[in-house]
């Protein structure tokens, strides 16, 4: 009977201590402070955002080889005309198939970016336009609100101001080859956009200038070049 009795003291005894173990280690777990999750510190590393989404406006369905820059600027304030492009930093770049954009409402911003940017923003295009054929080629900007094109450095069409939609022309002699080209626009009161460049080749009809006629821009070597000066 004693024997009995210590048996069943003893197993009574081993499972206090494993209890008594056991509610230790919840103790300890339950006292002890979790290790801090690493966090991103945003001010070294911004965000970025994917490079082609577009805008809600332009086509951003580029043929490989293909398609025009554009940048997105904010400049602050309220815009009145063109602003100078120079000294200002994009908010966005993208690429886009061709200037394609007939009047519309916008009401989209810049969801992207969470930025609420339906008017007071500019957008400059660069790239280069291929000639198959030389001889004089006329050229259409109509744009709500200002637009400009410059082929080779030269203002072609001047169509700045703010105004609904408007279409004004301009021409150029043009040898077969590779031009440079640029388009500013800009977006002045809400809610209305549009953007659209047309052209017409010698003995052909004004059109949209195609996606297939035009190219990137020649990539901006300064920045590396600055780099092996040092």
């Amino acid at each position: 009977m004693s024997k009995r009795i210590m048996a069943i003291s003893f197993v009574l005894i081993s499972l206090f201590v494993v209890s008594f173990a056991g509610c230790d280690r919840i103790q300890r777990v339950l006292l002890e402070e979790p290790e801090p999750v690493p966090t991103r510190d945003t001010r070294m590393e911004p965000e970025t955002v994917p490079n082609n989404e577009g805008i809600g406006i332009f086509d951003t369905s580029v043929m490989t080889g293909h398609g025009l820059g554009a940048e997105v600027y904010i400049p602050g304030g309220e815009i009145l005309q063109l602003p100078d492009f120079e000294p200002l930093t994009p908010v966005r770049t993208f690429s886009v198939a061709n200037v394609d954009v007939p009047a519309r409402r916008y009401e989209e911003g810049f969801p992207e970016l969470g930025i609420d940017a339906l008017a007071n923003f500019a957008i400059r295009l660069r790239g280069k336009l291929k000639v198959e054929a030389p001889g004089q080629y006329n050229f259409a900007l109509s744009s709500d609100d200002g637009s400009k094109l410059y082929v080779n450095g030269n203002l072609v069409v001047d169509n700045d101001g703010r105004h609904g939609m408007r279409t004004e022309r301009g021409n150029l002699t043009l040898t077969a080859g590779m031009h440079d080209i640029e388009i500013q626009y800009f977006q002045g009161p809400r809610y209305e956009i549009g953007l659209q460049w047309f052209w017409q080749p010698p003995n052909s009809t004004e059109q949209i200038v195609p996606p297939e006629v035009l190219y990137p821009p020649a990539p901006d070597t300064s920045v590396e070049d600055a780099t092996l000066r040092e």
